[in-house]
């Protein structure tokens, strides 16, 4: 056995293993794929999450509702005739953490929701000769062997390429 075989090739999604793929769900196999079953392997970049627009959505859904919070307590609390000092005292004084700390962490759940929703990392695109899977396959481009995957995958038979950046 080389180096390159006893290599263990193993992410969130999939774990390639001496005996085929086996694709992964919250940590357990749902389903394994022997290597005489798969057609050809490509490798591309793509968007980590599957359903990006409806997270975009989402995001931009909470970060409205917390400009629209912090609208409405800021023009309750301000159609009083209150000098500047009384209205930050008595908007402090009621309930800070819905009027300012809620909108705002709200914000950051949305930021953080649409930073993730562009995340870009490599897809392994299995194609059998009935049906086509993608796992992504971060966990080995963080280790940065996609390279040695590609070696083994051809030490399998396997038609195996990385398409163009």
């Amino acid at each position: 056995m080389t180096n390159v075989e006893q290599q263990r090739f193993d992410s969130k999604d999939a774990y390639f293993s001496h005996s085929g793929i086996n694709l992964k769900r919250n940590k357990f196999i749902y389903k394994t794929l022997d290597y005489n079953t798969i057609s050809e392997i490509i490798i591309v970049k793509g968007f980590l999450l599957k359903n990006r627009l409806i997270v975009i959505l989402g995001a931009f859904c909470i970060i409205w509702l917390a400009f629209s919070i912090l609208n409405t307590s800021y023009t309750s609390l301000h159609d009083k005739e209150l000098s500047t000092y009384e209205w930050l005292i008595v908007f402090f004084n009621r309930g800070t953490f819905m009027t300012i700390w809620g909108p705002i962490l709200l914000v950051l759940i949305g930021i953080i929701a649409i930073y993730n929703a562009f995340t870009i990392s490599y897809i392994a695109k299995i194609k059998t000769f009935n049906k086509t899977y993608f796992p992504r396959i971060k966990e080995i481009e963080k280790q940065q062997e996609i390279e040695s995957l590609i070696v083994y995958l051809k030490n399998k038979n396997i038609k195996t390429y990385k398409e163009n950046e």
